[in-house]
């Protein structure tokens, strides 16, 4: 008999384990995309994570729990200090070129006094 119940066993726990690889994956990836900058921002070590979650995955098949929780607890914090620090970029440079009035109409970059191309974007000065 090919197809018994134990095929069918022996098929469940491989997707529940490449379910459980795949969050570790997942979360691994995850910390990798945000810099060292906003996890240090949310008092967390970008390191420290890849580390602990490849660890725990690789020797003790628990790293996919250690992995939920950074996905949930930790990911949250990291994505609101990052969201913090493009919208203060953004703002700084909108109030920079207010103050100024010689701004570039494209990405909001100040014009020097004497330029007549963005410095950010390359767009020539129409003012």
């Amino acid at each position: 008999m090919i197809f018994g119940p134990d095929l069918l066993v022996v098929l469940f726990v491989l997707i529940f384990l490449l379910g459980f690889l795949g969050i570790s994956i997942w979360a691994i990836v995850d910390v990798s995309s945000h810099s060292k900058e906003d996890f240090d921002s949310a008092g967390s070590s970008k390191t420290a994570w890849i580390i602990v979650i490849s660890v725990f995955t690789v020797f003790y098949g628990c790293g996919s729990l250690i992995a939920i929780y950074y996905l949930l607890v930790v990911r949250p914090k990291v994505l609101r200090v990052e969201g913090q620090a493009l919208d203060g970029g953004v703002a700084a440079r909108r109030s920079d070129a207010r103050t100024t009035g010689l701004f570039c109409e494209n990405c909001g970059t100040p014009f020097s006094a004497q330029g007549k191309f963005c410095s950010s974007c390359g767009m020539a000065n129409l003012s």
